[in-house]
C-alpha cells in the first residue's frame, strides 16, 4: 500500500473556505438536509466544460441535467420529487432548439415522477448553460450521510468504474456508437435509486454513501476529510469494462489508472458493515438490478488513506482526473 499525500485541489480549497464562511450544518453531503425531512440539491451542465455539442444531442443535455441531480438523491437514499430548471440558451439557438433540450427535461422527470415546478430562462451570448436544483424527501429509515462510517467497514462500489471516461475518449475520437456501454454510459448516466434504498433498507441505515461523479479516488478522499478514520483502498479490484481495458491499451494508459481517476460513472461508492455486501448482492440479484457490489478496500483505524500501487497509477492522475476549477 501507499499512503496518499493529500494534496487538495481548486475545488477542494474552496470549498473548504465555503465551510469556514457558512459552517458545516448543510454542507459536506451530495445534498443538504433540511428540517431533518427534505434533501436539496443544485448541479449545473455548461457547454465546453461538462459537454460539448459536437457529440451531445440537445435532448441529451436536458436528460443529463436531471440524472446527474437525481444521483445527488440517490446517494442519500432519498425520493426526487420536485426540480426548478434553468436555461442559459446561445443568441443563436432556434425555437425547435429550446424545446429539444427542454424535452430532454421534461421526459426524464416524467420517468423518475419529479415534478417541474419552475425556474428561469435567459440568453447566453455564446454557449448553453443549464442548472437545476431538486428537492427530495429522506427515507422512512432516516437520511444517509457520509459520515456514517465505522472502523472495519468495507468499501465497495456499485457497477463498473471508468465507463464513463471510456466513452468521453470514443465520442472526442468520432465515435457516437450507441451500442457501446461506455458511450452510453457518458450520454445517460443511470442513477442507483433502488440500490440505494436497498442498502439502506437491510444495513438499517448503517452506510455511508457518496456517488462517484468526481471518480472514485475524489469520492474516498471527500470521505476521509470528514472523520478520524482512514481506508485501504486496492484499486486492482475495482470492477473494469472490457471496453475500458481494450480502449486503455490503445491510449497506452493503465486501466486501474482509468477505473480510480475517470469521473462522472454516478455509480455508488458505500461504505458497509463487513461483508454484508454479499447478501446485499443476492438482493440485488433477486430485484434483477443490472449492477452487483464489488469490495475494493476497508475503513481503518488511521487518519490516513492508503492505495495499493498509486506510485504506478498515479503518473496518470493529472491526465484522467477532471478539475472542476483550474
Amino acid at each position: 500500500m501507499t499512503k496518499t499525500n493529500l494534496t487538495e485541489s481548486a475545488e477542494s480549497n474552496f470549498i473548504d473556505y465555503l465551510v469556514c464562511q457558512l459552517g458545516k450544518e448543510y454542507l459536506g453531503d451530495d445534498c443538504a438536509v433540511i428540517d431533518n425531512n427534505y434533501l436539496i440539491t443544485s448541479d449545473s451542465q455548461v457547454e465546453g466544460c461538462h459537454f460539448s455539442l459536437d457529440y451531445f444531442k440537445l435532448y441529451e443535455v436536458g436528460r443529463r441535467l436531471v440524472l446527474i441531480n437525481v444521483s445527488d438523491i440517490a446517494s442519500m437514499a432519498g425520493i426526487p420529487k420536485y426540480i426548478q430548471i434553468i436555461l442559459n440558451i446561445p443568441k443563436v439557438f432556434d425555437q425547435y432548439s429550446i424545446k429539444q433540450v427542454y424535452k430532454g427535461i421534461i421526459d426524464t422527470c416524467a420517468e423518475y415522477k419529479i415534478t417541474i415546478t419552475g425556474g428561469n430562462t435567459t440568453s447566453s451570448q455564446h454557449d448553453l448553460a443549464l442548472s437545476a436544483t431538486l428537492l427530495g424527501l429522506k427515507h422512512d429509515l432516516g437520511v444517509c450521510q457520509r459520515f456514517n462510517y465505522k472502523n472495519g467497514y468495507d468499501v465497495v462500489v456499485t457497477g463498473t468504474s471508468g465507463l464513463s471516461y471510456t466513452g468521453l475518449k470514443h465520442l472526442e475520437n468520432g465515435c457516437r456508437d450507441l451500442t457501446l456501454a461506455s458511450v452510453s454510459r457518458h450520454l445517460n448516466p443511470v442513477p442507483r435509486l433502488d440500490e440505494a434504498i436497498t442498502m439502506l433498507e437491510i444495513t438499517k441505515n448503517n452506510l455511508a454513501m457518496i456517488d462517484t461523479s468526481d471518480s472514485v479516488y475524489e469520492s474516498i478522499l471527500h470521505l476521509y476529510k470528514i472523520s478520524e478514520l482512514g481506508f485501504n483502498i486496492n484499486p486492482d479490484l475495482l470492477p473494469i469494462s472490457p471496453e475500458t481495458i481494450n480502449l486503455s491499451g490503445k491510449l497506452g494508459i493503465n486501466p486501474q489508472a482509468v477505473a480510480l481517476f475517470g469521473g462522472e460513472d454516478f455509480e455508488l461508492l458505500v461504505c458497509l458493515p463487513a461483508d454484508l455486501y454479499i447478501d446485499i448482492n443476492k438482493a440485488f440479484k433477486m430485484h434483477g438490478y443490472p449492477v452487483q457490489l464489488t469490495k475494493i478496500g476497508q475503513v481503518i483505524n488511521n487518519k490516513e488513506v492508503n492505495f495499493n500501487n498509486l506510485n504506478d497509477l498515479g503518473k496518470f492522475k493529472d491526465k484522467i482526473l477532471y478539475k472542476h476549477l483550474q
